[in-house]
């Protein structure tokens, strides 16, 4: 339905238009779903996309640092000397907090005001990094991003029923 509404609305957009009419496409598809009471399903479809965001070779490279590492710790002081989801992971609370300090995506900086819950995009992206690393299921909390006026993007990694220690 949501679909329909946004093909309805917008039209389709051509697989050859410019990164900024692609980001204008998106930021109107953002507005337009979340006008229309649907943030649920617009959350899911942006952390979808972020899950297709990340390069297998990321995660590999990665999924190697962890390996590597002898505990969560050092395994979060590799990625981050490998500048790999931002260069700013730490622990808090038995929890994996992701920090960027500018925003990586092209997307959002083609129109002037995106909407921050494009954002979710990159809650996608860290959670299929993280959930591949350890082999289980992870959720990404969006806790601020620089879309919201903030100076850095901040995202929670919790994994299912455990602290990371």
């Amino acid at each position: 339905e949501s679909y329909n509404k946004l093909i309805e609305s917008l039209g389709y957009i051509d697989d050859k238009a410019s990164l900024e009419k692609q980001a204008q496409y998106i930021n109107d598809a953002i507005s337009l779903l979340e006008n229309a009471q649907e943030k649920e399903a617009l959350i899911n479809a942006l952390q979808s996309c972020g899950t297709m965001c990340i390069s297998n070779g990321t995660i590999e490279k990665a999924k190697k640092l962890y390996k590597e590492a002898g505990d969560i710790n050092a395994f979060l002081q590799l990625m981050n000397e490998q500048q790999i989801g931002g260069g700013h992971l730490h622990l808090r609370n038995g929890r994996i907090i992701v920090e960027y300090h500018t925003c990586y995506c092209e997307i959002p900086k083609q129109v002037e005001k995106m909407s921050p819950v494009y954002c979710y995009c990159s809650a996608g992206w860290c959670e299929r990094l993280f959930s591949s690393v350890f082999n289980r299921p992870v959720t990404v909390n969006k806790i601020d991003t620089i879309l919201n006026g903030n100076d850095k993007c901040v995202f929670e990694v919790v994994c299912e029923n455990e602290a990371m220690e």
